[in-house]
């Protein structure tokens, strides 16, 4: 089977399963917990969701230029929301071969590709892991946290 016809068949699997859940979703039920939510805390939400995205992207962007250099920004963003599309409409986060994909396309190696990505990854545990201990933190306390983590 050709390339074009595995990833017609992707893209095919990823907009069947994004129609079912979409059919599957109670929309009244969405569109009542909407209204009733907090306006300003929404908005704020979707603030930092953007920022989030800001942030990962110029990480990401930095990456890419570490290996070869040739990326604007405006790519970096346009890969990286790519990988965030894929990987929202396709299980178990089938995104990332999207931006492999995409790099690879572009004259990347697949080794440098797939590395890239899988740093990428580690980043994202590495902040993760930061922000979970915080949390811990000012959950629970500092000194109790201190005991457990040493």
């Amino acid at each position: 089977m050709s390339r074009r016809w595995i990833s017609l068949a992707v893209k095919g699997i990823g907009l069947a399963l994004f129609l079912w859940i979409l059919a599957s979703v109670d929309r009244e039920g969405v569109m009542e917990r909407i209204r009733s939510a907090d306006g300003a805390l929404l908005l704020l939400s979707f603030g930092l969701l953007a920022g989030t995205y800001i942030i990962k992207t110029i990480r990401w962007h930095f990456l890419v230029r570490l290996y070869e250099g040739k990326h604007t920004l405006k790519e970096s963003w346009e890969i990286y929301i790519i990988g965030v599309f894929l990987s929202v409409i396709t299980p178990a986060k089938l995104g990332e071969f999207g931006r492999i994909a995409y790099l690879v396309r572009n004259g990347m190696g697949k080794r440098e590709a797939v590395t890239l990505n899988i740093v990428d990854r580690v980043l994202d545990v590495a902040v993760i892991g930061c922000v979970a201990v915080g949390a811990a933190g000012v959950l629970f306390g500092w000194k109790p946290l201190l005991i457990v983590v040493s």
